[in-house]
């Protein structure tokens, strides 16, 4: 799988794995988690979807008024 994509994007960036290979992960600090986190999982970048055929149950259900 990781050939065919070197081979497929031999000079674009998709041939690269947008998590990092395992030596990239191995060389992640905790600080760099903790500023990643702190940079990107606030409550300003929370988004719920939620599907239902009946909206007003499904939201009195969670106990939100619409």
């Amino acid at each position: 799988y990781f050939e065919l994509l070197n081979n497929i994007y031999k000079y674009d960036n998709h041939k690269y794995l947008i998590t990092g290979d395992e030596e990239d992960i191995k060389s992640i600090s905790i600080e760099d988690a903790k500023n990643v986190f702190d940079a990107f999982y606030h409550p300003e970048n929370t988004h719920s979807f939620a599907m239902s055929n009946d909206k007003k149950a499904f939201f009195e259900r969670l106990k939100i008024s619409i």
